[in-house]
């Protein structure tokens, strides 16, 4: 448990935050539906440099014991396991290139299904189910196991940046690298968000960051720090003191997938059609930018003694990415260990 405050970044501001943000914006497109707010007082951001003094650390750990209490601290210390289905849905918008001269801005709204294992103390499992916008069904899941982490199937390795050149075995283990952090930080979220409870495999600092009036309310918010550029702030109610977003910055370059959508067989015109695609790419591309992710926890409901969230709902720039529902919940029952052994086939050779 993280009774010591002063560790729990998500996600650090620019290096490692694009490779983070992958779950979201290599599933999503980088295509968001467009959320409205009125004016409030700024989100805060986690902190470069967070306050480590004696006076922010104490305060830290008496709003994590009320944290705690208001989710239920007795069923925190008797939990054994929680296995979870949630749906899930996302926004995919795109650009249709259907030829020289007509462009179509198109959104879709895709389905899929996410099932969570956590058998505690040290193992977290999420499987994602879905498709893509042409109908496409895929499946991977993110398993930490201790102190390793995988997902499974392995993305495909490829040269950093724009190089165009072999893959080498370089580029090979640092994506398996990748890929494990991301898994780390991704199941961090969720042990954190809703059994604000850290991973053993990351300790996390915690420390007081300030309270704020945001479009969320009156809020509490934690600066968390730990290993691999985590950064990250929790928000608690300051009323009930239940966890109610998650808030990390990434620097990305923001683009929306452009895609040739034709039937022709005229080769002229095929070959125009994909160059007009090609201007339309380079015109959409944009400079990497500052952009605030949020994890939206709502819907508390109390499950065997513990209040936890019914629904999650990501947004990336006040934008909706993804929204996640819970359909089943289910604590202290039998998982099955295999089910954290399930390796990607590059890490069995």
């Amino acid at each position: 448990m993280m009774d010591t405050p002063g560790s729990a970044t998500f996600w650090s501001l620019p290096k490692r935050l694009a490779l983070m943000l992958g779950f979201c914006l290599t599933l999503v497109g980088a295509a968001r539906a467009q959320v409205t707010a009125p004016p409030v007082t700024p989100m805060p951001v986690p902190s470069v440099t967070p306050r480590k003094d004696d006076a922010s650390i104490a305060r830290a750990r008496e709003l994590l014991a009320l944290a705690r209490k208001a989710v239920g601290v007795d069923a925190l210390q008797r939990l054994q396991s929680l296995s979870a289905k949630l749906k899930l849905r996302r926004e995919f918008k795109y650009v249709s290139v259907q030829s020289p001269t007509k462009v179509v801005e198109k959104q879709e709204s895709l389905s899929g299904k996410i099932e969570m294992d956590f058998l505690l103390p040290d193992k977290f499992r999420r499987r994602v189910k879905s498709r893509d916008w042409r109908g496409f069904s895929y499946s991977y899941a993110e398993t930490v196991n201790g102190r390793e982490a995988w997902r499974n199937p392995a993305l495909p390795a490829r040269p950093l940046g724009r190089e165009q050149r072999v893959i080498d075995v370089n580029d090979f283990e640092r994506n398996l690298e990748r890929q494990s952090q991301n898994a780390r930080h991704q199941l961090a979220f969720y042990s954190l968000g809703w059994l604000l409870r850290e991973l053993p495999s990351m300790p996390l600092q915690i420390t007081y960051h300030g309270t704020y009036d945001i479009d969320l309310g009156k809020v509490d918010a934690l600066n968390v720090d730990g290993p691999e550029d985590f950064s990250a702030l929790l928000l608690l109610d300051a009323n009930s003191h239940l966890p109610v977003a998650l808030v990390a910055v990434a620097v990305i370059s923001p683009r929306v997938p452009v895609y040739v959508e034709t039937g022709s067989f005229d080769r002229r015109f095929v070959r125009e059609t994909y160059a007009r695609a090609r201007r339309e790419t380079q015109a959409r591309s944009k400079p990497p930018q500052r952009m605030e992710l949020r994890w939206v926890l709502s819907e508390h409901k109390l499950v065997d003694g513990l209040m936890l969230p019914q629904r999650i709902t990501i947004l990336l720039n006040r934008e909706l990415v993804e929204e996640l529902t819970t359909t089943e919940l289910e604590l202290n029952q039998q998982v099955n260990p295999k089910k954290f052994e399930e390796r990607p086939k590059e890490l069995t050779q």
